[in-house]
C-alpha cells in the first residue's frame, strides 16, 4: 500500500520525539502481553506528541519539491552535510567518569555511533535482510565535535560543555531525575549554544523512565500552534546512561541508538508507523506496520507480512529501522526516502540550514583568522535613536574590533572598538557600516548597508501607564492619622521632597517623560501655598543631594492632589534629559508660616526599601540644605522609607518606554511588545524572581529566574515568539501576579 503525501500547507507544528523505558509486569500479576516483549525485561516505548497534520503537510511539501528538483535534474546529487555537535553534560558534581558526569570517552563514543549509523555502516547493519538492502541509505550527514565555544575559545574537551547543576540559578539536584518541564524551562535556556551553529545535545539524569526526546525542525513562524521549540530549546536530550556505547550505559539501550533515533526526529523523521496502527511516516520505502516493535525481532524471516492489508508489506515490517522502538542492537538502518526527508530538513530548517557553513570554523582546532560578521536589528531604523549592532565574528581569540560608517557626517559610534556598539545617525539616508576584526592570524572586514528614516513620534509620546496596577497596591504608611511621617506636618520648615534614581538604572539616551506621584493626604492651612511644583533635579555628580533643577516643572494645585490611590500623573513636556546620570524626582514649594502657625502638609505614600546606598528619600530644610530621611542627624525622622514616585523614561524618537519603579508593585511592559519585555520590581527582600510564560492553552513555554538587583529592572527576551496572546506569571519574595501580554511583530 503506497503512503501518500499530504497536500502542502503553509503551517507547521513543532513537537518532541520522546523515548521512555518501561518494565513489563513480573510473574504473578495479570498483564496484557505484547507479543514482542518478555516478562521481566526492559522495553522501549514512546510518549511522543506527534508533530501534527499541519507540520506534516508543510514539511512533506518541501520533500515533494526536493524530489521534483532531483527528477528535473536541478540537483546533480544530494549534498553532504557536516553538523557541529556540543554535548552539554549536566552533572551532580562528581568525579569525571562517574555517574551523570560521564567520561570524555563515553561522550565521544556517541558521536562515533552517529557517524556510523547515518552513513549506513553502524553496528549489526550486516544483518539487514536482502529485501531491504536496496533501500539502505547513507544519509550523507556527518557529525563533528565542536572545537570552539561561541566566543571562539578552544574547548579543553572537544564537543563537551560540562555544567554542574549548582551553576544554574534555581536548579535543584537531579534526585531521581529531571523532568521535561525543568529541562525545557530551566536547563536549556541557561546552557544552550546558538542552534544555528551547533547541534545542542543535553546529557543528564532523566526521571520517570525517560530515555530522551528532541525537537522537530522548524522552518516557518506561524501562530496558533503549541508545543514548538525556539532558540532557547532546540536540540536533543538523552539520559546519561543511554548515551554512547561505553562507560555508564544500561542494556538494552547501550549501543547509542537512543541518540540516533532522537536526532532522526531532529532531522524531520516520523516514527516508522506514523504514530498509529498502519499509519504513514511519509516514506514510500518503509513498509506500513501495524504497531511499533519492542525488544529484538529476528530478521531471519519476514515479520508480520502484509499485516496492514494485501501487498502492503510482502517482505515483512522494517523492525530494524532506527525510527522503530526495538532494542539498540536490533535497529540499524535508515532508508533512501528517510534520507530525502533528512536532506530536506538540512536545506530548509531554521536551525539546520546554516550548520555546515559553521562547521568549517567551529570544528577546526587550528587557530584561525577572524571571519567578520554582524547583524542589524530588524524593524525601522530611526534617526536620533541609537541602534545596537550584534557582532557574529568567528575566529580564534583574542579578536579586536573597529567599527566605521560611511558617510560619517552626523554619525556617533559610542565605542568604535567595542564588540556590540550603539550607533546613532542624526540624519536620514543610506549608510555603509563596516566591521573590521583582527587577531594574530589576520584581519577581515564585513560591510552592510542600513537605511535610516525620520520617524514620527519625536515629541516623546510614551505609554499612558495603563500597565500600572497601583490602585490595588497598599503601600506601607508611617505614623498615624493618615498623614504619616513621609513628609511630616512640616513643623521643621521643610521646603522640598525628592526621590533618587541612580545612573545606570535606565537605558542610555532615555529621558524623563512622566512621573506618577502617590500621596496619602494633604492639607493647606491659612497662609500656605496653593500648589506644589513637581520637579526633576540633577545630581551633578554630587554624592547624596539634589543639585540644579531641570526645566520644565509642573505646578500641581494642592486642592487637586489625589489621595484615593490612583495617584497624580505628571507629564514633563518636552521630556527632561538627565544625560544618562543619576537624578531626583519630587516637588518643592511647601510653606510654613511661623507667625500664624499655619503650614502645608503633603504626605507622600512610602514603602520600606532598606538603608541602601545611595539612599533614595531626601528632604530640603528651610536653610536650603538637603538631608536623607535616614541620615541620623538631629530632627530627622530616621525612618527606613522611600518616597513613592514612579518615573517613566522615554526614547523621544521612537516612543519606547522604560519604567523606574520604587515600590514593590510588579510591572510588565511594554504591552503590546515586539518581543522584548521588561519587568519592574523593587523590594528590600532579597531572593529569586521567577518568571514563566504560557500560551493560551496554558502550556508553559519558558521559565526564567532573576536574582533581585539594585535597579529593580529585568529584561525578558521573547523575540523568538510568534505574534499572539500570552500570559506572564511573575513570582517575587512577596507576591505572585499574572499579566496578559500581546506580542505584535
Amino acid at each position: 500500500m503506497k503512503k501518500h503525501l499530504l497536500t502542502a500547507f503553509t503551517l507547521f507544528f513543532l513537537s518532541s520525539g520522546i523515548f521512555y523505558s518501561q518494565k513489563v509486569a513480573v510473574a504473578g500479576k495479570t498483564v496484557s502481553k505484547n507479543p514482542n516483549t518478555h516478562e521481566g525485561t526492559q522495553i522501549r516505548s514512546c510518549g511522543t506528541s506527534n508533530p501534527g497534520h499541519e507540520w506534516d503537510a508543510w514539511f512533506n511539501g518541501l520533500v515533494e519539491q526536493f524530489n521534483q528538483q532531483q527528477a528535473q535534474g536541478k540537483l546533480n546529487s544530494m549534498p553532504s552535510y557536516t553538523v557541529p555537535v556540543i554535548m552539554h553534560i549536566i552533572h551532580s558534581g562528581g568525579t569525571v567518569g562517574t555517574g551523570d558526569n560521564i567520561s570524555q570517552a563515553q561522550a565521544n563514543s556517541q558521536v562515533s555511533v552517529l557517524n556510523a549509523d547515518y552513513a549506513g555502516t553502524g553496528f549489526n547493519v550486516s544483518q539487514c535482510p536482502a529485501a531491504f538492502t536496496s533501500v539502505l541509505a547513507n544519509t550523507q550527514i556527518t557529525f563533528c565535535l565542536a572545537q570552539k565555544d561561541p566566543s571562539g575559545n578552544i574547548l579543553a574537551e572537544p564537543g563537551i560543555h560540562r555544567v554542574a547543576y549548582t551553576s544554574i540559578s534555581g536548579l535543584a539536584a537531579p534526585g531521581s531525575g529531571y523532568s521535561m518541564t525543568t529541562i525545557d524551562g530551566t536547563i536549556k535556556p541557561n546552557t544552550i549554544w546558538d542552534p544555528t551553529k551547533y547541534c545542542n545535545i543535553w546529557v543528564c539524569k532523566l526521571g520517570g523512565g525517560l530515555l530522551g526526546y528532541a525537537t522537530f525542525p522548524s522552518g516557518t513562524g506561524l501562530t496558533g500552534l503549541s508545543g514548538f521549540g525556539n532558540a532557547n530549546t532546540d536540540g536533543v536530550v538523552i539520559g546519561y546512561n543511554y548515551f554512547g556505547n561505553t562507560g555508564s550505559v544500561s542494556a538494552p539501550f547501550n549501543k547509542g541508538r537512543t541518540a540516533t533515533h532522537e536526532i532522526g526526529h531532529w532531522l524531520g523523521l516520523r516514527h516508522i508507523n506514523g504514530d498509529s496502527n498502519c499509519g504513514s511516516d511519509f516514506c514510500n520505502d518503509t513498509p506500513p506496520c501495524d504497531q511499533l516493535h519492542y525488544g529484538c525481532i529476528s530478521s531471519a524471516t519476514p515479520y508480520h507480512v502484509n499485516a496492514c492489508g494485501a501487498n502492503t508489506s510482502p517482505n515483512g515490517e522494517m523492525t530494524m529501522n532506527f525510527m522503530d522502538y526495538t532494542d539498540d542492537a536490533c535497529m540499524y538502518m535508515f532508508t533512501n526516502d528517510q534520507k530525502t526527508r533528512i536532506q530536506t530538513a538540512m536545506a530548509n530548517g531554521t536551525y539546520r540550514s546554516q550548520l555546515t557553513n559553521q562547521s568549517i570554523t567551529i570544528c577546526n582546532s587550528t587557530p584561525t583568522a577572524p571571519i567578520a560578521g554582524f547583524t542589524i536589528p530588524n524593524g525601522t531604523h530611526c534617526a536620533l535613536s541609537p541602534i545596537t549592532f550584534t557582532n557574529t565574528t568567528n575566529g580564534t581569540p583574542p579578536v579586536t574590533y573597529n567599527w566605521s560608517v560611511v558617510p560619517g557626517t552626523g554619525v556617533t559610534i559610542n565605542t568604535p572598538t567595542s564588540q556590540n556598539p550603539g550607533i546613532t545617525f542624526t540624519n536620514a539616508g543610506t549608510y555603509s557600516v563596516t566591521l573590521t576584526a583582527t587577531n594574530a592570524q589576520g584581519s577581515n572586514n564585513s560591510t552592510q548597508a542600513i537605511t535610516i528614516v525620520t520617524c514620527s513620534g519625536g515629541t516623546g509620546t510614551c505609554d499612558t501607564l495603563s500597565n500600572f496596577d497601583f490602585v490595588n497596591h497598599t503601600p506601607t504608611l508611617y505614623g498615624s492619622g493618615g498623614f504619616g511621617y513621609a513628609s511630616g506636618h512640616n513643623d521643621y520648615l521643610d521646603k522640598a521632597k525628592a526621590d533618587f534614581f541612580a545612573a545606570g538604572s535606565y537605558p542610555a539616551n532615555f529621558k524623563v517623560s512622566k512621573a506618577l506621584y502617590y500621596f496619602s493626604n494633604n492639607y493647606d492651612g491659612a497662609g500656605g501655598a496653593s500648589a506644589i511644583n513637581c520637579k526633576v533635579w540633577d545630581d551633578n555628580g554630587t554624592a547624596g543631594a539634589p543639585s540644579t533643577a531641570f526645566t520644565p516643572s509642573f505646578s500641581l494645585p494642592i486642592s487637586s492632589i489625589d489621595i484615593s490611590g490612583a495617584g497624580n500623573l505628571i507629564s514633563f513636556t518636552p521630556p527632561i534629559d538627565p544625560s544618562n546620570g543619576g537624578f531626583y524626582v519630587g516637588f518643592d514649594g511647601l510653606v510654613y508660616n511661623g507667625t500664624t502657625g499655619t503650614f502645608d502638609t503633603v504626605a507622600i505614600i512610602s514603602n520600606a526599601d532598606g538603608e541602601s546606598s545611595p539612599v533614595t528619600a531626601w528632604e530640603q530644610w528651610s536653610d536650603n540644605s538637603w538631608h536623607s530621611f535616614n541620615d541620623g542627624t538631629t530632627a530627622t525622622w530616621q525612618l527606613d522609607i522611600s518616597l513613592c514616585i514612579a518615573v517613566v523614561m522615554c526614547d523621544p524618537v521612537t516612543g519606547q518606554e522604560y519604567i523606574l519603579n520604587p515600590t514593590n508593585e510588579v510591572i510588565v511592559y511594554p504591552n503590546p511588545s515586539a518581543g522584548t519585555l521588561y519587568l519592574s520590581y523593587n523590594t528590600k527582600k532579597e531572593g529569586t524572581i521567577n518568571c514563566k510564560v504560557f500560551n493560551l492553552m496554558g502550556q508553559q513555554l519558558i521559565e526564567k529566574n532573576f536574582q533581585s538587583n539594585s535597579s529593580g529592572n529585568y529584561q525578558l527576551d521573547l523575540n523568538n515568539f510568534s505574534s499572539g496572546i500570552y500570559f506572564v506569571s511573575v513570582s517575587t519574595p512577596e507576591k505572585t501576579i499574572t499579566k496578559r501580554i500581546v506580542i505584535e511583530k
